[in-house]
Parts: C-alpha cells; sequence; structure tokens
C-alpha cells in the first residue's frame, strides 16, 4: 500500500514540473504510445463498420440509430487520422486536442450508461483482443489519455525530436501553423 501511495506522490510531482510539460522526448514517447493505441482501437472498425462502431454505440441507448449511424460511420475515420497524425507527428497538437474531444465524449457516454442508466456494458472500444472490455474499466483510458495529450499539445513550440514538423520549412514553422502543429 505504501509503495502505491509513493508511486502516486511521484507522478504527481512529475506532473508539476515544468520539464514534464516541455519534454520533447516524451511528448514523442507519449504520441506513439497514445497514437498506437488509437489505431488499435479504431482501425479494425473499418472493417466493418456496422458491427463494431454503429451496434456498438446504439448498444449505449444513448442517441437514436440516425445519429449513431452517423457517429459510428465517421468516429473511426476520425479515429484514424488522429492516430497517424500522432504516431506520425503530423499536426500532432491538433490530433491530440482531438483525441481529449473524444475521451470527453466517451467519457460522458460511458458515465450516463453507468450512473443514469445503472448498467455496466461492454464499451465496444477494442473489437478483437479486447472486445470484453467494460465500460467501468475503459473509462480509465480515456481520462489518463487527458493529461497525456495536454502534455503533446504544452509540449516544446520547436518540436526538433522525431517529428515531421521538422521537415517544414522555417517559414511555414514560424507561421500560425505552429499553433495546431
Amino acid at each position: 500500500m505504501a509503495l502505491w501511495i509513493i508511486l502516486g506522490i511521484a507522478v504527481v510531482l512529475l506532473l508539476l514540473t515544468a520539464r514534464f510539460w516541455k519534454s520533447d522526448k516524451l511528448s514523442f514517447a507519449l504520441r506513439l504510445i497514445i497514437g498506437g493505441l488509437v489505431l488499435y482501437a479504431e482501425a479494425p472498425k473499418l472493417f466493418d463498420l456496422d458491427t463494431y462502431s454503429i451496434q456498438a454505440l446504439y448498444s449505449y441507448h444513448i442517441f437514436p440509430m440516425d445519429v449513431v449511424r452517423v457517429m459510428g460511420t465517421l468516429g473511426p475515420y476520425v479515429g484514424v487520422l488522429i492516430g497517424l497524425g500522432l504516431v506520425f507527428g503530423v499536426l500532432t497538437r491538433l490530433s491530440a486536442a482531438g483525441w481529449i474531444i473524444m475521451c470527453l465524449m466517451f467519457i460522458g457516454m460511458k458515465l450516463e450508461v453507468i450512473f443514469v442508466q445503472d448498467r455496466i456494458a461492454s464499451c465496444g472500444c477494442f473489437p478483437g483482443f479486447l472486445s470484453n472490455l467494460k465500460m467501468n474499466e475503459s473509462i480509465w483510458i480515456d481520462i489518463a489519455s487527458i493529461p497525456l495529450m495536454l502534455q503533446v499539445i504544452l509540449a516544446n513550440p520547436e518540436r526538433k525530436f522525431m517529428s515531421a514538423w521538422t521537415l517544414l520549412p522555417k517559414k511555414i514553422r514560424q507561421s500560425r501553423l505552429r499553433l495546431i502543429w
């Protein structure tokens, strides 16, 4: 028990340091981890949108089928674009912000099902290997992703470590594009 308390305090102290928020290398690692996780969750849904995305979303019983059909069709494509952006370092701030928005939507929907509907169901997040992951378990992935993606957004604006940003001409890097890249 004491080990978990010490580990928790160490994580909080790390999050409070300026070095954590500005580190290019940490940003790169987080981009790869979260981007890979997003691709692992979203890419398989593209092969059977009806089963893995639309029906999974409909099982939440929150939105009417017309809304679910649009969300379930567009969601995996947006997720794959976000994952690719994070992994390859293309529009990383925009991709990280997009993932934060998706996580907030997922958290809201899962909280609705857990607390308002008073049920725990499969989240439908990871078709295949983790297909039985429950909402009350997967919500922690969403919650943990938010500060990690905030680090990617707030990291060093020069992004010199392993980013497609460095391949762009200096004139473009000094433009307003830096705000979303």
